[in-house]
């Protein structure tokens, strides 16, 4: 059977892609596709963010994203089984350190309590122990910061050029009282918006897994989200004008304007459309 990588990079190149293009369609980092296909997860970001790009990448070659996910979990149950029989085996079979105390000397703390936690009195060593916790925190807090620089430089980046192997969904009809798509906005509309302002609430629902990026109308820089959006949250966004949404899987998202059900009229997979403030 292959394992999970394969399959990602089979599907990849049966789509005559190449992984820059995949990165460029999806904004996933090129190192985090290669280590994906290599079928390594271990690459150091959190766990939520592992499995989103999985299904990202998964709903972008069109695979069934139940198999997927089951198929990446099974992955992880396995390497913990093996991390725990590798620790069971080492301390089973580890050689017992070599008792050199002269005779009738009082038994050392380690060889009476063979897995107990070492317990000391020496201030030099409880320094050393805060001076260790002091260096988790602050190893915890540049990862921290690396995650939200990743997720900046995502926000930065420039549009992907037009690829007719990634374009959305061309056949997808929205009605022009719900979203307009972006060819069909009209240089009046924009213009009776900037002359008249109006506010209203956008708001988003993930039905499943899914993930967006979302802006004012020609206004790239001004992002007001990116990143996953899980099954069952939502985001309200108020605003004056025009929001440009991006998602990866339409069918996993519902969108009211003032409370009002917006229609997508079945549009599916990876689009990108503008929604109008009326």
């Amino acid at each position: 059977m292959k394992n999970l990588g394969e399959k990602l990079k089979e599907a990849r190149i049966e789509k005559g892609l190449s992984v820059r293009d995949v990165a460029e369609a999806t904004r996933l980092r090129i190192d985090v596709i290669e280590n994906m296909e290599a079928g390594s997860f271990d690459y150091k970001l959190p766990e939520i963010y592992k499995r989103g790009f999985l299904r990202i990448y998964a709903n972008f070659l069109r695979l069934d994203e139940n198999s997927v996910m089951d198929q990446y979990a099974l992955l992880g149950r396995r390497d913990a089984d093996d991390a725990r029989k590798n620790g069971i085996l080492s301390r089973k079979f580890a050689a017992p350190a070599k008792d050199e105390r002269p005779e009738g000397a009082p038994a050392s703390v380690e060889s009476r309590f063979d897995d107990a936690d070492e317990e000391t009195s020496a201030h030099s060593d409880d320094s050393l122990k805060y001076f260790k916790l002091g260096g988790l925190i602050v190893a915890l807090l540049l990862a921290v910061i690396a995650i939200i620089l990743i997720i900046t430089s995502f926000s930065n980046s420039s549009a992907p050029e037009s690829n007719p192997d990634l374009a959305p969904n061309a056949d997808v009809s929205i009605s022009t009282d719900s979203l307009s798509p972006i060819s069909e906005v009209s240089n009046a509309a924009i213009n009776a918006q900037e002359e008249k302002p109006a506010e209203c609430i956008i708001k988003l629902s993930a039905l499943g897994d899914t993930y967006i990026r979302i802006h004012p109308m020609d206004e790239k820089d001004n992002v007001l989200y990116i990143g996953p959006l899980q099954s069952g949250e939502s985001k309200e966004f108020k605003t004056s004008k025009p929001l440009t949404l991006r998602v990866t899987d339409a069918e996993k998202i519902s969108i009211t304007r003032d409370g009002k059900k917006l229609d997508l009229k079945g549009a599916k997979g990876l689009i990108k459309f503008n929604v109008p403030i009326k």
